[in-house]
This record gives C-alpha cells, structure tokens and sequence, in this order.
C-alpha cells in the first residue's frame, strides 16, 4: 500500500514537472520560431531595440511591437512598407506552422516598453498574403 502511494506521488510529480518545462509563463507553449524572426528584424528595421511579438494560439493572429526611436519618426507610407515586408518575412520563417489572417505592427519610441499597447504606440496592419 505505501509502495502505491510512493508511485502515484512520483507519477505526479513527473507530469507536473513536464508541464511546467514544456510551457512558457502564462501557459502558452514555446514560440520557436520567434528567436529566428527577431534575429532578422534588422533587415528590415536596422535601427530597433527592441521587439515583443504576441501570437495567438491558433496562428491566425501576430502583433509586434518595436522599440525603435529612428523609425517612429518615419512617414505612415514607410511604416505601411515595412508592415508588408515584416509579414513577407513572418510568413516565410513560419511556414505551415502560420495561418496568419491578419496582425498589427506597433512603433514606440520607448524602447524599455514591455506593454502590447504602448501609450505613444503607433499601429500599422501588417498585410498578411498580399503582396
């Protein structure tokens, strides 16, 4: 009887410890993919500092928010340019394991900023299969 319970502990204390080792804060699973995309955010953004992206469990959704004074500054038609390549560049390091539908690219000059909608935030869609 005690073995029993010995091996039920153990048993429990595994599936715990694989949950939490497999799983990101806040239960979401491991965004691979997001190391490789933010390494090659300074093609399109040389001049960023900072970068967060935020998906949504079923791929249909991908906001990113760069920390970038330079580029803050640019025009609405540079921002709506780089939008486009950013989703060309997403869905191509994705791959089949995106279906984005649609998603916002966010530009703050705080390049400390941890929030997905920064107070001085300014959003552009990224046009996600248009080219």
């Amino acid at each position: 009887m005690f073995m029993k319970h010995i091996v039920l502990t153990l048993a429990f204390v595994g599936i715990l410890f694989s949950c939490f080792t497999s799983c990101k804060e806040g239960g979401q699973p491991e965004d691979t993919k997001w190391p490789v995309l933010k390494d090659s955010l300074a093609n399109i953004f040389p001049t960023w500092q900072a970068a967060q992206s935020y998906k949504q469990l079923d791929n249909t959704v991908f906001d990113i928010v760069i920390g970038d004074k330079t580029f803050y500054a640019a025009t609405a038609e540079e921002k709506a340019t780089k939008a486009a390549q950013l989703g060309q560049m997403v869905q191509r390091i994705y791959g089949n394991d995106g279906h984005f539908e649609k998603g916002q690219l966010t530009v703050t000059m705080d390049v400390k900023n941890t929030s997905q909608h920064p107070a001085d935030g300014v959003s552009v869609p990224i046009p996600f299969g248009k080219k």
